[in-house]
């Protein structure tokens, strides 16, 4: 039994890397670049912005892709007006 839910649980990981492979690829990315500006400067100015800037980013992407419930200003990049149920 529990040879099974290991095997399970491998066969899910392995299902969420092959789905998110790009948002794996890019958080990646971003961890890496944090983590070398982070080791070689020690100024807490740069700090904010290292991690700071793509929190930022992020919250801008997510709030254009996601649509408000409330009927907030607009859904997505199409510029379409949320009407709320």
């Amino acid at each position: 039994m529990n040879a099974i839910v290991v095997m399970v649980l491998a066969l899910l990981a392995l299902a969420a890397v092959v789905l998110l492979w790009k948002v794996l690829l890019v958080a990646a990315g971003i961890g890496g670049a944090q983590w070398a500006v982070v080791s070689i400067v020690d100024d807490a100015a740069v700090h904010v912005v290292v991690f700071g800037l793509p929190a930022l980013l992020v919250a801008l992407v997510l709030s254009r892709g996601v649509p408000s419930r409330l009927g907030g200003p607009v859904s997505g990049l199409r510029g379409r007006k949320v009407v709320a149920a």
